[in-house]
Parts: C-alpha cells; sequence; structure tokens
C-alpha cells in the first residue's frame, strides 16, 4: 500500500484491525483475503484521501468507520466477488472519493445512510441504485453538512424513481438550501424558476419539473408500466388485478397485494397483505373508458388495449389498469 493516512493508521494499530478482520470473516460470511486487500489498497484508500484534509487528527476515526463498513459489506456478500449490486463498488470508486470533507464531519452516520439507501433501493430497482450514486455523485460536494447530505439523499432516492418515499421527500425538500433543492430535482443552478413555483408545481404528482416551460405539456398519457412477472425477477407471480380503497390503489395476485405509488419520477408497490381488501373497489375517479380511448375531462388518448382490460381503479390524478395475459400494471395520469 502507497504511504498516506491510511497505511499509517493500519500500521499504528495493526493487531487490532486483523483482529477485527479475522473475527468478521468468521462470523459471517468468509472474506476473500486477496479481494479484501485489493479494495483496502484501491476504493478505501482513495476515500481515506479524499476525507483526510478535513478531518486532521480525528483521521483514525474515518479509517475506523470505513474499515468496519467494508468488512461488513465483504461479510454479507454486498463487495467482493459475491457483489449483488455494482452501485456499492460504485460508491467507493466515485461517490466517496468526491465526498471528503462530508465523510470527516460523520464518517459512520454516511457511510451507513449510503449503504442502507443504496441496497433499499436496489432491492426495488438495480439500475435505480445506479442513478442515485451517480447523481448524489454530483451533488454530494456541494452540501456543506453531513445532515444537508443525507437529506438530499432522501430526496434522490425519490427523484430517481422511489414513488414510495414521494410525501416524505417533498417534507425534507423543503428543508433543503436552495441551490440543493433545484439539483436534487435535476435542475441547473440557472433554472428560472423561483423555489415558490417549483414548490406550487409539485403538489401535482405528475408535474415535471425537469420540463423546459416552452415545451408544451403532454397532457393525457400511459405514463408507467409497473410490476412483471417474478419468474424474471420482478413483482407478481399471476397476472394481478387492481382496486381502489381510501383513496390508495392496491394490486394483487393469487399470492400477495401491494400498495401502488406513481408520479412522474416513476412506480413503486409496497407491500400491504395477504389479499385484496373486500371493500376495494374499480372506481376509476374522472377517467372515463370511450370506444378504446381514454378520457379524462376534454383530454382524451388512443389505448385500444384498454378495451380488453381484466381490472382498472383510479384516484382523482391516477389510473392503472391491468390486462388479462401480462403481470404489468399501467399507469395512465395527465402529464403536466
Amino acid at each position: 500500500m502507497k504511504e498516506g493516512p491510511l497505511a499509517e493508521a493500519l500500521a499504528r494499530d495493526r493487531e487490532r484491525y486483523n483482529s477485527l478482520f479475522a473475527y468478521r470473516s468468521r462470523s459471517g460470511r468468509a472474506i476473500d483475503p486477496a479481494a479484501f486487500a485489493e479494495h483496502v489498497c484501491g476504493p478505501l484508500d482513495s476515500s481515506v484521501r479524499a476525507a483526510a484534509p478535513a478531518a486532521g487528527d480525528r483521521i483514525g476515526e474515518v479509517v475506523d468507520a470505513l474499515y468496519v463498513v467494508s468488512l461488513d459489506l465483504f461479510s454479507h456478500g454486498c463487495l467482493g466477488p459475491s457483489a449483488r449490486t455494482l452501485a456499492i463498488e460504485l460508491v467507493w470508486e466515485t461517490l466517496f472519493p468526491r465526498i471528503g470533507r462530508v465523510l470527516a464531519a460523520a464518517p459512520q452516520k454516511v457511510a451507513a445512510g449510503v449503504f442502507n439507501a443504496v441496497y433499499n433501493i436496489a432491492s426495488i430497482d438495480d439500475s435505480a441504485s445506479w442513478r442515485w450514486v451517480e447523481r448524489m455523485t454530483e451533488t454530494g460536494p456541494a452540501c456543506d453538512s453531513a445532515d444537508v447530505f443525507l437529506a438530499a439523499g432522501r430526496v434522490m432516492a425519490w427523484t430517481c424513481g422511489m414513488a414510495h418515499y414521494r410525501e416524505s421527500a417533498l417534507a425534507t425538500w423543503e428543508g433543503l438550501p436552495d441551490p440543493i433543492k433545484r439539483t436534487v430535482l435535476g435542475l441547473p443552478e440557472d433554472d428560472g424558476r423561483s423555489i415558490k413555483e417549483l414548490h406550487g408545481g409539485l403538489r401535482d404528482p405528475w408535474w415535471d419539473p425537469r420540463r423546459p416551460e416552452a415545451d408544451p405539456a403532454p397532457g393525457l398519457a400511459v405514463a408507467a408500466c409497473a410490476g412483471g412477472f417474478r419468474g424474471f425477477g420482478k413483482l407478481f407471480v399471476t397476472p394481478p388485478l387492481v382496486r381502489v380503497r381510501g383513496g390508495v390503489i392496491l394490486a394483487a395476485d393469487n399470492e400477495g397485494c401491494w400498495t401502488l405509488h406513481a408520479d412522474v419520477f416513476g412506480a413503486t408497490f409496497q407491500r400491504f397483505g395477504r389479499n385484496m381488501p373486500e371493500d376495494g373497489t374499480t372506481n376509476c375517479g374522472p377517467f372515463k373508458f370511450e370506444r378504446g380511448r381514454l378520457r379524462l375531462g376534454t383530454e382524451s388518448v388512443d389505448a385500444p388495449e384498454f378495451r380488453k382490460r381484466s381490472s382498472a381503479a383510479g384516484t382523482e390524478n391516477t389510473l392503472a389498469v391491468t390486462l388479462p395475459h401480462s403481470h404489468y400494471v399501467y399507469v395512465a395520469a395527465r402529464m403536466s
């Protein structure tokens, strides 16, 4: 290993770090020593070097936190030859070297928050976890504290497709510094709209803040399809049916029931229970089906496939439709 703060810390307390490695390797999945050494000499070293200028004489705290979380990730198969998601490797290779100041401020808290976010997002959509890491790599250097960075990460999870975080993310977004508010929405710093305008627009789940003001709104459209066949790594065992209950759309197959969460950033499901509630209805709200078209107020869109729908249910702004031989739920809305 090259000389530097990590090499000095490991040499200074070699026996303790070796003991930590031995204990973790025995108590969890066996850790490949060669793979771990490669990680230590590469991504871990780069992360510690990035944090060193801001950490000063607290660099030992940074080394301890990042060394221990590395052991945790290896012992659970999240790093190394058997890693289940490459987004965790991307954290070490691109994100941590860019957020040295934030890491130095609260290494254990930041590392735990980052890997918890990546793991939870990847469990729903692996590609979304990559997007989250890439966008946090751009946003992180502008965050002036660990708390702001972690708050930005919670909002970024929503804007990377985790629609079930919408309500909590909006509340968190309101407390972010104005420049970070724009960044997590995917907007440039020189976006001409005021924060008040953005706040008002976000009340509509189908308003896209990334759409240039000069571009016309798309209007009524099939905005997403979500779910898929569990045999291909998706959600449903059998083609699902949808119902609405208390303003919430539910989707159920033969093995379970889920709540559907959808907005302009994505569509996700959260486990609700074993069966569809008996009081769920097929009320479609303001949406109407007319001769192969879907209508909402004065707007309509071609939707000939919906003529053979197996179920449909909606709220005031979102419609869910299923087809007899499909494991997907189709989501329609008025995009604004």
